[in-house]
């Protein structure tokens, strides 16, 4: 069996791919996704992360993402058409499956 190479899962990617959600299902611009943080009680650190988000966007956005950023978002990317479906569809009772790479790293963080 092959082994797997590294994958940093650390809260910037997190974020990114939530951006890359949001742009996804809005057709919005990136840079005015809202802001995410992990405790809301604690102040916005946004200096950091915005600018790891910005420095890291073209990897995801790429017309043909490379390596373990082309998985990435066919993930996402499922996920956000997913999720539009569901919001489009407007039935409370209906859910959607978080795709086995984003729920092991939701449960990680």
């Amino acid at each position: 069996m092959a082994k797997l190479a590294y994958v940093d899962w650390a809260n910037e990617k997190r974020i990114l791919a939530s951006t890359w959600v949001w742009v996804r299902i809005t057709s919005g611009e990136h840079l005015f996704a809202p802001p995410i943080r992990p405790d809301l009680d604690k102040p916005r650190n946004g200096r950091r992360l915005n600018s790891s988000n910005f420095s890291r966007w073209p990897l995801i956005s790429a017309d043909k993402p490379q390596g373990h950023w082309a998985e990435l978002r066919n993930h996402l990317d499922n996920y956000a058409d997913d999720l539009t479906e569901l919001i489009d569809s407007n039935d409370s009772n209906q859910t959607i499956a978080i795709p086995l790479l984003l729920r092991h790293h939701a449960m990680t963080s």
